[in-house]
């Protein structure tokens, strides 16, 4: 299946793989942005049955020119700038500022943003791990046609070697993706600026309040968890109180022991339920807090192998989120008296 898009605004962002040496996971860092002006037409072909690339590190490591690992195709331009050939394809330039293609060089890696022009709100799209092949040239006599001759660069697409945790549990490999109607302001207005770090669905779990002034259960937040007490990716860290008397006379909040209070914020505007609470339960359970106007949850932490989940439905479907408690320091209890 080939799929064709009328672009503009088209970037490339050099990038580089890192992996560490101990635990074999890859990290992708992009450079800065070059933008590609005079953008024509890309047309990619989604691809099923690929030639083999080359595999190293237990991923995609590059592929060889015509190969596919999830997409290959087109783009055209105007005109490449020299720019992108000396930082992502085969060209080097000699003493006497001479572009030199070389025989025998592999293209580098890049990501790739650009727009759709033809959306009423321009859709925007990122292709996370991409490479060039060599560009077709095209040049005429000049003739009464008014056709401007273009460059041509086959392009392929690959899966990232680097895994994205999106809050399933679940590290896995990603290819592109594009904006919403929904996307934050923020993120769109700055697309071409810097290439969008796949991000948890609920990424508006917070540290419940972020003034640490509220009550919940007549107590404030700032007693039972530190002012410190901030969520970094997926993981909680800082610290939480011993408190001897709990937080409620009966039920799961009941008796010492340590407690964590989190909030949610501007959920999708189609949710319909939300639950929220400890895995393993150790008693506490998943409660429904999309009814509450405060949309606070508080939770007895037993260990901090425990884990937070939260489970978000709308427009028929679910969604799962787990928040590692990994990162707490429980605050011991003071010893007995006696």
């Amino acid at each position: 299946m080939k799929v064709k898009f009328g672009l503009k605004n088209v970037h490339v962002f050099p990038m580089t793989e890192q992996t560490d040496s101990e635990t074999g996971a890859i990290t992708m860092s992009y450079g800065s942005a070059i933008a590609i002006p005079g953008a024509v037409n890309l047309s990619l072909d989604v691809s099923e049955d690929t030639p083999d690339p080359f595999y190293a590190d237990d991923g995609v490591y590059y592929v060889p020119a015509g190969a596919s690992s999830g997409y290959s195709g087109n783009l055209e331009v105007a005109l490449m700038p020299d720019e992108v050939k000396l930082q992502l394809m085969t060209f080097i330039k000699d003493a006497a500022e001479v572009m030199i293609e070389l025989k025998e060089a592999t293209a580098k890696l890049f990501g790739m943003t650009f727009e759709i022009a033809s959306d009423a709100k321009a859709r925007k799209l990122v292709y996370y791990k991409c490479q060039f092949g060599r560009i077709n040239l095209s040049a005429s006599t000049n003739t009464s046609s008014k056709t401007p001759a273009t460059d041509t660069a086959p392009l392929t697409v690959l899966p990232t070697s680097q895994l994205f945790d999106l809050g399933d549990g679940n590290a896995i490999s990603v290819v592109s993706g594009y904006s919403t109607p929904d996307t934050d302001s923020t993120v769109y207005n700055n697309w071409h600026s810097s290439i969008h770090t796949p991000t948890a669905f609920l990424n508006s779990l917070t540290v419940a309040p972020d003034s640490q002034s509220d009550e919940v259960y007549e107590h404030l937040v700032s007693d039972i968890q530190s002012a410190d007490l901030t969520l970094s990716g997926n993981t909680f860290t800082g610290t939480l109180y011993y408190l001897p008397d709990g937080l409620a006379d009966s039920g799961p909040l009941s008796g010492a022991g340590h407690f964590i209070a989190v909030k949610l914020s501007n959920l999708d505007q189609r949710t319909t339920s939300c639950l929220i609470g400890l895995d393993p339960s150790q008693g506490t359970g998943l409660v429904e807090i999309f009814g509450d106007p405060d949309m606070v949850g508080v939770f007895k932490v037993a260990n901090t192998s425990q884990r937070l989940k939260v489970i978000q439905t709308g427009a028929d479907k679910e969604r799962i989120q787990i928040f590692s408690l990994s990162g707490l320091t429980l605050e011991p209890a003071p010893p007995a008296e006696g």
